[in-house]
């Protein structure tokens, strides 16, 4: 029986870093690929997006911030499914900006 004083060893933990890198898609080919974990809406400059993060394979994190494409695709993914979103190309438009084409592709 343990009295009021009895102090409890502090139980041995790993910590592991929850914030994870984050992907910046700038050249065509470039992926990134894990399990969903989490989508978040946020507020970049006053204007409403999505972040997503992955957990990868080797069990790291990474996140990435949406696009109209993206958002529209992944509104299909479930937390846990297995996806991979490319950066497929730009394309221009009428206002002389461009817009990054993306495959979003979901493991089955």
């Amino acid at each position: 029986m343990t009295g009021a004083n009895d102090k409890e060893t502090p139980k041995e933990r790993k910590f592991a870093d929850i914030s994870g890198d984050f992907h910046t898609f700038s050249q065509v080919g470039d992926s990134v690929e894990g399990a969903l974990v989490e989508t978040r809406d946020i507020t970049i400059r006053g204007n409403a997006a999505k972040r997503y993060k992955l957990r990868k394979d080797d069990d790291s994190l990474i996140s990435f911030h949406g696009s109209i494409e993206i958002d529209d695709k992944m509104g299909e993914v479930q937390n846990g499914q297995y996806v991979r979103i490319t950066l497929k190309g730009e394309t221009p438009t009428s206002g002389g900006n461009s817009v990054k084409q993306f495959a979003v592709e979901v493991a089955q």
